[in-house]
């Protein structure tokens, strides 16, 4: 539990670094994208959703953000 609140803060203090460019940007991407599988293993699903947000945000290609994105909605009925 301390490696995901850890992990949590890191990765606001980076979000809170980054600008509002639309360029890829594929680590951010991957971080996001780690940290909403973190936190849907965890059953947060709303946070886990804005994770994965972010991580289509970093990098619009990053199909697999939309995939597991698209799996958690699904098991919130979010259709």
């Amino acid at each position: 539990m301390n490696y995901l609140l850890s992990l949590i803060f890191t990765l606001l203090i980076l979000s809170s670094c980054s600008s509002d460019d639309t360029k890829v940007d594929s680590v951010q991407s991957m971080t996001h994208y780690n940290l909403a599988l973190e936190l849907a293993q965890y059953h947060l699903y709303e946070n886990s959703l804005e994770e994965f947000d972010l991580a289509i945000k970093f990098d619009p290609s990053n199909i697999n953000a939309y995939r597991k994105k698209g799996i958690v909605q699904f098991g919130l009925k979010k259709y």
